[in-house]
Formats: C-alpha cells, sequence, structure tokens
C-alpha cells in the first residue's frame, strides 16, 4: 500500500505554516514610475495577443475587456516590479489554460534551492531530485522527503506548479521555509537561504533567449538525458524518450536497436513535450498505416495530425510508463496507442497540459532593451471521436507510484511493474516492417 504523507491534525484544526514575510528579489531602489509604465505596454501587447490568436475567438467566455482593465489597475497599484508582471499573468490565469501564459523579462540575478519536486498520486509533493552540496541538501532535505508547504503556502498537487512559477519567476525569493514529512517522522520545518546566481540580462528573444525564458517559466527540469535504448535478456525492450525536443534520427537509431524485441517499454517520465513533429515521428515508428492522431481547432480551420509509418516500425506489445509531470505531446503519444489497443500504460496520472501553443516575443525599451514574451494555445487538441486530455491527462492501465521509501533506495517498482507485464504479452516472434 502506498504510504500517504498528510497534514497533521491538530485539536481538530488542520496544520497552518507559519507565515513567512516573503523578501522579492527586487533591487534596493527602483524608478517605479518607469517600470509601471513598461508594465503597462507590456500589458496592452500581450493582451493583443491572446484576444486575436487565442484559439477560442470567445475566449471561454470571459470578459476580457474588464478582465484587462482590473490588470490595467492592479499596475497602477502596485509597489513592485514583480507584483505588475504577476498582474499579468493572474489575466491570463482567467483562461485556464495550460499553454497561455506571461514570460516575464529575465532577471540577471537567479536564485537557486537545490531541488525539484513533484507530485506523487492525488496528495503528495516529493522531492525527486537533489542538487549535490545544493541549498537544499545542505539544509538537511533528501530524495523522498514529502513537501507539505513553503512559506505559508501548502503543497498539493494542483497548485504546487503555479505556486513554485510565483516563487522562481514572478516574484522570487530569496527564503524558503520548507515544512516536510520523512517516512514515519513529525512534520519539521527547514529554512534554504537561495544560492543566488549572477548573469546578464537576456537582451533579445534570439536564439538562447527564447529557450532561457522558457526555462525561467518552468520548473527547473532534472539533469538533461539522452534518448537511449536497452535490450533485456527475456526478449523486452526498453526506450527512453526524455523530451520530444530530441533530433528524429537519435530516435531512429535508438529504435533500431531494439527492432528485435518481442514487446517494449517505452518510458516518458518527465517528459514534458515538445514538438509535434518528433511527436508523430516516434508514433510512426509503431504504425504500420497511415493513421490519425489528434485534430488541432484553430480559430480559422482544423487541421489533422497525421502519423505516417517510419521505414522500420515494430507491431509489438507496448508499455508506456507515465508519471504526474509526463505532457503534451507525450501526453498524446500515450493515449493514442492505449485508445487503439496497442499499449497499456503504466505509472501515475498525466499533467493534463495538452495543447498546441504559439511563442509571441516582444521587446521593451529603447537605450536599454528588456524582452518579454507570452505563449498562447493557438491549437485545441482534441483526439478522433472528440476526447481531450488538457485538464484530465491520461489515465494509466495500471496505476503505480513509487513510495518515499522506493525513492531512499533507488527502486523503480513501475518498470518493474511494466517488465512483469510485457513478459505476459510476449509473443512467439515480433512482427516487424521495414529494415
Amino acid at each position: 500500500m502506498v504510504k500517504r504523507c498528510r497534514l497533521p491534525e491538530v485539536m481538530g484544526i488542520g496544520f497552518v505554516l507559519v507565515a513567512l514575510i516573503l523578501r522579492p528579489l527586487e533591487p534596493a531602489a527602483r524608478d517605479l514610475g518607469l517600470d509601471r509604465g513598461r508594465a503597462q505596454d507590456m500589458l496592452k501587447y500581450v493582451a493583443e495577443d491572446v484576444e486575436k490568436n487565442f484559439y477560442d475567438p470567445n475566449l471561454k467566455g470571459v470578459d476580457w475587456k474588464s478582465l484587462v482593465s482590473q490588470a490595467r489597475e492592479r499596475i497602477d497599484r502596485a509597489r513592485s516590479r514583480s507584483d505588475m508582471f504577476k498582474a499579468i499573468f493572474v489575466l491570463l490565469a482567467n483562461l485556464h489554460d495550460s499553454h497561455t501564459f506571461f514570460l516575464p523579462p529575465s532577471r540577471s540575478s537567479r536564485v537557486q534551492f537545490g531541488f525539484d519536486a513533484m507530485a506523487f498520486g492525488d496528495d503528495e509533493i516529493r522531492i525527486y531530485r537533489l542538487e549535490k552540496d545544493g541549498v537544499g541538501a545542505k539544509a538537511g532535505l533528501k530524495v523522498g522527503d514529502c513537501i507539505l508547504g513553503i512559506n505559508n503556502f501548502n503543497a498539493d498537487r494542483k497548485t504546487w506548479d503555479i505556486m513554485m512559477l510565483d516563487f522562481r519567476v514572478l516574484r522570487p525569493i530569496q527564503v524558503m521555509d520548507v515544512t516536510f514529512v520523512r517516512g514515519t517522522e513529525s512534520p519539521r520545518t527547514v529554512r534554504l537561504e537561495g544560492e543566488v546566481k549572477e548573469g546578464q540580462i537576456i537582451r533579445d528573444l534570439t536564439g538562447q533567449g527564447v529557450n532561457e525564458l522558457r526555462r525561467e517559466a518552468a520548473e527547473r527540469a532534472s539533469e538533461e538525458e539522452k534518448v537511449r535504448s536497452e535490450n533485456y535478456d527475456d526478449g523486452t525492450g526498453y526506450l527512453r524518450v526524455p523530451s520530444f525536443t530530441v533530433e528524429e534520427g537519435k530516435l531512429d537509431d535508438q529504435v533500431r536497436k531494439i527492432r528485435e524485441s518481442r514487446a517494449l517499454i517505452i518510458d516518458l517520465r518527465l517528459n514534458r513535450g515538445g514538438s509535434r513533429d518528433v511527436l508523430t515521428h516516434l508514433a510512426g515508428c509503431f504504425e504500420a498505416e497511415p493513421s490519425i492522431l489528434a485534430e488541432v481547432e484553430r480559430r480559422k480551420k482544423t487541421e489533422q495530425l497525421k502519423i505516417t509509418p517510419q521505414r522500420t516500425t515494430l507491431g509489438i506489445p507496448l508499455f508506456i510508463l507515465v508519471d504526474s509531470e509526463t505532457a503534451s505531446a507525450a501526453e498524446m503519444f500515450a493515449r493514442h496507442f492505449q485508445q487503439n489497443g496497442r499499449a497499456k500504460v503504466v505509472g501515475d496520472t498525466t499533467s493534463g497540459r495538452v495543447n498546441e501553443a504559439k511563442l509571441f516575443p516582444h521587446r521593451s525599451g529603447i537605450d536599454e532593451i528588456v524582452p518579454y514574451a507570452v505563449e498562447v494555445a493557438v491549437g485545441r487538441v482534441a483526439f478522433p471521436g472528440g476526447e481531450e486530455l488538457e485538464g484530465r491527462g491520461v489515465t494509466p492501465d495500471q496505476p503505480c507510484i513509487p513510495t518515499s521509501d522506493d525513492q531512499v533506495a533507488g527502486r523503480d517498482p513501475c518498470l518493474a511493474l511494466a517488465k512483469t507485464l510485457s513478459l505476459k504479452s510476449v509473443v512467439p516472434a515480433a512482427k516487424h516492417q521495414g529494415s
């Protein structure tokens, strides 16, 4: 049975974190008048981008003009640059769309706390990556620790990503009070004094500029992993795809290495999506006939995402590993093969962040150029028959959530489960097409 870390009850009242005065990473003195003018310009262009390009011309029925006016008033009342940026972010949050959000100007200073955490099941946020000799490790945090809250905010699956986005990007803080549980121990709190990394402000949105803004807006990812494959002695193959931003040629190389497998485990855990071209390319490695993966509904037309069989196609049983961070294109891949009966999905419910987006970069200023951007969902993704994953995610055929003890011991029960299932499905001879 999976253990759950919960907020303890005291006298019938839920555990309440002690309030902490947040100290945003702001310069000691700023010309707020200049910042306010820039923020109002940013609001204007961001609001126009959304109004002109969001896939639903009715903007989900919200009173957009009224919301924009409210954001303008918040900027006028804001006492810091961070609060101005948050007003724009909150405006877009009214659309409740995972792929529509504001990317504020990059900062020259960034604060690092040396850990990453994610949802495990419905009611746990656990640390899954800890930087060696980082702030978190030095403070005593360990992989598998269950986070109850940070700085007076309870941690749960629905709010975790937004909370960390606020702390790390919108209104960066230098101090975190992390309340956590380890195993059966009592809750405790550690104070993390963030490590400030100095750098240069990104001055344009070409090349690394866009990538840097994207990186800032998202949770810190685990260290970059390469696509890789492995052949097990029992005839099962393993294919690890960390993202759909990998080169198609490298995917093909790894698929060819496991083409003799009689069943295949495809690991999409921590895969946050990427290119739709890579998505359809990989899907084509497992489809012998052309098919429709999904439809993208835009303002003026609906486009079909088509799968074309690749030179090497594997018609073998598939077992797809997912977790709460599996998102976007990775979710679409898993659901397509689950839906058509080709695959069993193993793991946690996926993130439910599935729409097609476009980045709109902007620059503010003359003497000092300040880059910012807005990502807008320009297409609603639905499967043939109308099913959507946005806000829902993929429900596994075989639920599997590692315990904190598994994490501490370095065990991977979900991979073990997928191996067991694959052995039961192995056919006498795999069907292969192509070379």
